[in-house]
């Protein structure tokens, strides 16, 4: 017979062991670990086919010699940029983040039911991947599912909108496409003139070819050349669509060095601006704006340059004003650091400094204006002058403020001593934020 205390230890003995298995319960899982499936990335790291199928239509894409292509419902160049980043994110594999919903009795609310198709494959076909993409969901991930299976997964694809467009918006937009660093010449032709923009070599400086001693705008000539190589297309159409290109606004002969010369013609009509391809079939819809910046007459091409310098070698900046005198700063080519040289008394500010420097190294005006020197202020007691560390000075003489600007938009007129007659409109903010370097 157990005695009172032996039977006290029975039972502890049994309320620990069950206590244990209790607490063990809290930290085992019982069930074994979910593996999500993924979408591989095809053996050779290289889609070839590409099928996008929604209710309305499907689409299907090919490479061919490096450059993708519509195959169905009809055949054009495709969108390579757009086909590009769907075809990378296939091309590294796609895994899944989780399980949202196992062999899923409401795929409607998930968007697939049976949502859009997507089809990929390499170039013999010997590959295939397929998934089915649904509605978007948080931190711009999809709902996803696999053919055959109604478990609903969500992944990183990019979202539904980089796949959902009708075949004629996978189009290519591109109107002319061509390197801008190879390009040498580019002849501009309107009713009221030809402006001819050449260079004798890549690196060199561009040139009016019909009058040599023009002071052509680099830095716009170049933004032109850029926006020409890459100028999209809004809208994309046929042929014979009512475009104004029997009578363009401008017609642009792009000569590269890299490919055979590019003819592009420009048209205007009530509904907007066109352009148009000599090498393509297609009518391209475009800005009315840039249509417009086409057909610049040539003074609108004069060069709006007044200061250019390399900012790290400036030495000294100064400002005089009638009234205020002259306040002369100084930096430290070794340590970049601003002081006040006059007045003695006057606390630098590098931020503001530095700001300056940069806004003057590359200092153009908004617009040249046809005015004589007398009428905008000049010879003017207000000037500006940088001194670089070679000894070199610039200075920019700061004359009236211009008539007639409204409240906002108000602006001075400006211009360097070595051309007197070239006067440029300055907006009155970006004088504002020079002087606030000076105290003023």
């Amino acid at each position: 017979m157990r005695t009172p205390f032996q039977r006290t230890l029975i039972m502890a003995g049994i309320l620990l062991v069950v206590t244990l298995v209790d607490l063990t319960s809290l930290f085992v899982d019982t069930n074994e670990p979910v593996t999500l499936p993924s979408i591989p990335a095809l053996a050779d790291g290289k889609t070839t086919q590409l099928k996008i199928v929604r209710p309305e239509e499907s689409v299907l894409f090919e490479r061919r010699e490096d450059a993708w292509h519509i195959i169905a419902p009809f055949e054009a160049p495709a969108d390579a940029a757009a086909i590009r980043g769907l075809v990378q994110r296939l091309d590294r594999g796609i895994d899944f983040d989780i399980e949202v919903e196992k062999n899923s009795n409401d795929l409607t609310s998930f968007g697939l039911d049976p949502g859009l198709f997507v089809e990929a494959s390499n170039i013999d076909g010997s590959e295939t991947i397929a998934f089915y993409i649904g509605n978007d969901t948080s931190g711009g991930a999809s709902f996803v599912r696999l053919p055959d299976d109604d478990t609903v997964y969500r992944a990183q694809l990019g979202g539904s909108r980089s796949y959902i467009r009708p075949a004629s918006q996978w189009r290519d937009p591109v109107v002319a496409g061509f390197d801008p660093k190879q390009t040498r010449q580019i002849s501009i032709q309107t009713d009221a003139n030809t402006n001819t923009f050449t260079r004798s070599d890549l690196s060199s400086a561009w040139r009016l070819a019909e009058d040599p001693e023009f002071m052509l705008d680099q830095e716009q000539v170049n933004a032109l050349v850029t926006s020409l190589a890459g100028l999209r297309a809004g809208g994309i159409h046929s042929p014979d669509h009512p475009s104004g290109l029997d009578q363009p606004v401008a017609t642009v002969r792009i000569i590269n060095e890299a490919q055979d010369p590019i003819t592009l013609s420009f048209g205007r009509t009530l509904t907007g601006a066109f352009a148009k391809n000599d090498k393509k079939s297609s009518i391209f819809q475009i800005s009315p704006s840039f249509t417009a910046s086409i057909a610049t007459p040539k003074l609108g091409w004069y060069s709006r340059l007044l200061l250019q310098f390399e900012r790290t070698q400036v030495h000294r900046m100064s400002l005089t004003e009638k009234g205020l005198g002259t306040t002369i700063l100084e930096q430290d080519p070794a340590t970049n650091r601003w002081t006040a040289v006059s007045p003695p008394n006057l606390d630098a500010n590098l931020r503001e400094c530095m700001q300056a420097a940069i806004a003057l190294s590359s200092f153009r005006a908004v617009a040249m204006a046809s005015i004589k020197p007398s009428e905008a202020g000049f010879p003017s007691p207000n000037y500006l002058v940088v001194e670089l560390l070679s000894g070199d000075k610039q200075k920019l003489e700061l004359g009236r403020a211009v008539p007639g600007m409204p409240q906002g938009k108000e602006a001075i007129f400006a211009r360097t001593p070595d051309t007197p007659d070239r006067i440029g409109v300055i907006p009155m903010r970006s004088i504002m934020k020079i002087r606030s370097a000076f105290s003023r």
